[in-house]
């Protein structure tokens, strides 16, 4: 300040003044195709989807022994369903291998179907958009996000209906335009 002189600020003035750092900083990170998602000071990169084992049995060998049965009916659904090899992707179970790329520019890999065991339930990874699904309404006791099904355990829910649900996202999956099928 001038002259020793002290600018007091209001906390309004303060908060217009970090709304307007975080805007900007929200401009470049869209500009760069990062995440939306962002820490303090800079956006958050999320770390790449990779496939980082194809030791299925191992995979099975460290889950909770109440999901290994549930975990193994999902795995044969999908085998019938993909036809393709299996691989872990950290703590997801997948089939096929898709490279993505937005309109954005953001771009990676991800499987075609997939379904983890997690500490609240079984996800299901069946589309992007499986929240509008009119399967659902007959499939039996689950919630779900925008793109993945939480099911605590299989008996909760038709098994065919589930596999008819997986079945479409998958082909669906390999209809988007912004995907490509890649081998392992």
């Amino acid at each position: 300040m001038a002259n020793g002189q002290i600018k007091f600020l209001t906390f309004s003035t303060m908060m217009d003044a970090v709304w307007k750092m975080r805007m900007k900083q929200l401009e470049e990170c869209l500009e760069q195709g990062k995440s939306l998602r962002m820490t303090a000071s800079a956006c958050w990169e999320e770390a790449p989807m990779e496939i980082t084992s194809f030791d299925i049995q191992s995979y099975f060998d460290n889950l909770d022994p109440k999901r290994t049965e549930d975990m193994r009916t999902l795995f044969d659904m999908g085998q019938r369903i993909t036809n393709e090899k299996p691989a872990i992707w950290g703590s997801i179970l997948g089939f096929g291998k898709l490279h993505y790329r937005y309109p954005t520019g953001t771009q990676g890999f991800m499987p075609a179907l997939a379904f983890a065991s997690r500490k609240q339930a079984l996800t299901v990874y069946p589309s992007l958009d499986v929240a509008g699904y009119e399967e659902l309404k007959d499939l039996g006791k689950f919630t779900h996000g925008k793109s993945c099904l939480y099911i605590k355990k299989l008996s909760d829910v038709r098994l065919d209906v589930l596999e008819a649900i997986m079945t479409r996202g998958y082909r669906e999956a390999l209809g988007y335009d912004f995907v490509t099928p890649v081998e392992y």
